[in-house]
């Protein structure tokens, strides 16, 4: 096998990088493996760089994504499907929500660890013409990462402050998004929502927990619709949501919907943002599908999937 340590140069302000860079060096040298680093050089970089390094033999590939999930996602996107690669998780980024679908998330920042896991089939998600690992969303929340993505970019906003202040920004901005959301049975829920997130993983947006019951290997995509509200109501809710437990709020069912899917379909009035995995496209139609056993992931020594929470009773149905 051989292993390639994808690096985008960028994540986390390139602080951590060199010294990364000279860990993977010394311990692959001394453990004689056939490894390459690669730093990627821009946008979807590292997708063209896995699809190279698969497409040139049959032989098996781990690629390791060292950076944030948007590094991970462009890694995925190069993986997909692909019987010889595997696919690893190095969080360095400034937005790292992959790994918390997992146990023991210390041994992902341990490259022993890495090296010597063994990988096991998750699903993905497929929007449109690419892939999704984690988690796919559209409204409020999307409005939030746009946001926080420009104040990353300022050198002296920390980074788990760049996040607040974009929340800041939003709840001060137009609340509310349209769209037609078009379930597997025929369905729609066709409402303005304030934000709707399609899941394979939990969290997304440095730890909320938008997707409670989800995992990454159950075949299904979870939705979670949360209707338009005020201000006030929002703010009330913002902590329940971050810890997962906003299917436990009373009257849940008048303002969230939450159920598990195949295959959706988004329609929007006007081109429309949404986020996957931390990184910002514009579009006005999503063909949103489950993809099961898309990927062999590397788990770190340790780690296991975190299973699927026993509380199917208490998602709300459509």
């Amino acid at each position: 096998m051989k292993h390639h340590f994808v690096i985008n140069p960028a994540a986390g302000k390139g602080k951590k990088i060199d010294a990364l860079q000279n860990e993977i060096n010394e311990i692959c040298i001394e453990r004689e493996l056939d490894f390459e680093i690669y730093r990627t050089t821009e946008p979807c970089d590292a997708t063209r760089y896995v699809k190279s390094c698969i497409g040139a033999d049959s032989s098996m590939h781990r690629f390791y994504a060292c950076g944030g999930d948007g590094t991970f996602n462009e890694v995925v996107n190069g993986a997909c499907l692909a019987d010889n690669a595997e696919v690893a998780l190095i969080p360095i980024g400034t937005g790292n929500d992959f790994w918390r679908n997992f146990t023991n998330g210390d041994g992902f920042t341990d490259i022993q660890k890495q090296i010597d896991g063994e990988s096991v089939k998750i699903d993905a998600i497929a929007y449109n013409d690419r892939y999704c690992a984690n988690i796919l969303n559209i409204g409020f929340d999307c409005d939030v990462v746009k946001q926080t993505t420009k104040f990353k970019r300022r050198s002296w906003v920390p980074s788990k402050i760049a996040y607040v202040l974009g929340v800041v920004v939003c709840l001060f901005r137009k609340f509310g998004k349209k769209v037609r959301i078009v379930l597997d049975n025929g369905d729609t829920v066709e409402r303005p929502i304030l934000l709707a997130a399609c899941a394979n993983g939990q969290y997304y947006g440095g730890g909320y927990n938008a997707a409670p019951i989800a995992a990454l290997n159950d075949g299904l995509l979870d939705l979670c619709v949360v209707e338009k509200v005020s201000r006030f109501k929002f703010l009330s809710l913002v902590s329940k949501y971050k810890a997962g437990k906003h299917l436990e709020i009373k009257n849940a069912d008048k303002i969230i919907t939450y159920t598990e899917q195949k295959h959706i379909k988004c329609f929007f009035d006007e081109e429309t943002d949404f986020c996957v995995d931390g990184e910002i496209i514009r579009g006005k139609m999503l063909d949103i599908s489950i993809v099961k056993n898309a990927l062999k992931f590397c788990l770190p020594v340790g780690s296991k999937i975190i299973e699927k929470a026993d509380r199917r009773s208490e998602a709300v149905p459509v």
